[in-house]
């Protein structure tokens, strides 16, 4: 396979349809600076009919009720295994390494899962005049915040964890820095402390050279870093049944 090739042909999946045009991005290889491929570059009217039409299907969505979306759900996770080889060429040619591809690798799974996993809902109170209930989000969980570790205490995932972090500026933005680093997860290859645990830094200036692979570039005011974990093991210590927590956020001076 051809994955420049491929990447040439790829187009907007906007309602339902593949939309092409004329616009092109180039994309530059973060290990060599070469650019290595273009792709489909949308326009302001293209983001403007794809956000409409999300906002459309949305409601759609939720109207198939939750049978329906998991099955659909086991659908995209069939699709991903039979192209698993050409999106792990194309995720590796856009981020300069085949490491850098394992989001590719661990969606099917956790996809196969959430298709399998029912939604427990709690029934409050059920009565002629109401019902309340409580319905849960199915695994997938997303929590927040990690700065120190204890020995072998990362978060337990089959799949893998990340950091993002956001700026809060009429909304949640990636914050803008040197490095052009967004996210902290295991690709970044962190360095453990002596006694095995993990500190992250979360803060505007760099903590160091040596420090920079566990340094998540935040902005000088107000920010939200979001931990995502990706297949999260469902046998203790486990953020499912609670006994994992994450680390609370230690400010230092």
């Amino acid at each position: 396979m051809d994955v420049t090739d491929a990447v040439s042909r790829l187009g907007h999946l906007i309602d339902g349809r593949i939309v092409r045009n004329d616009a092109l991005l180039p994309i530059t290889s973060p290990s060599s600076g070469e650019v290595v491929a273009q792709c489909p570059h949308a326009t302001e009217s293209l983001l403007d009919e794809a956000m409409a039409a999300a906002q459309r299907a949305q409601l759609q969505w939720y109207a198939l009720g939750e049978t329906a979306r998991q099955k659909v759900i086991g659908q995209m996770s069939d699709a991903l295994v039979a192209h698993l080889d050409e999106i792990v060429a194309i995720s590796a040619l856009e981020k300069g390494a085949i490491g850098a591809a394992l989001e590719a690798y661990a969606a099917p799974p956790f996809m196969a899962h959430l298709a399998t996993t029912a939604v427990p809902v709690d029934v409050l109170e059920d009565t002629p005049e109401r019902t309340v209930t409580v319905v849960r989000k199915p695994v997938g969980v997303v929590a927040a915040l990690i700065p120190t570790t204890g020995p072998d205490a990362t978060p337990p995932v089959n799949g893998f964890w990340s950091i993002t972090m956001y700026m809060i500026d009429g909304g949640w933005w990636f914050v803008p820095n040197a490095l052009n680093k967004f996210t902290a997860s295991p690709r970044d290859n962190p360095r453990p402390n002596a006694d095995g645990s993990l500190t992250l830094y979360f803060q505007n200036e760099s903590p160091g050279k040596d420090k920079e692979a566990n340094w998540l570039p935040a902005p000088k005011g107000d920010f939200l870093p979001m931990m995502r974990m990706y297949w999260p093991k469902d046998t203790s210590p486990s953020i499912i049944n609670g006994s994992w927590k994450p680390p609370a956020v230690v400010k230092v001076n």
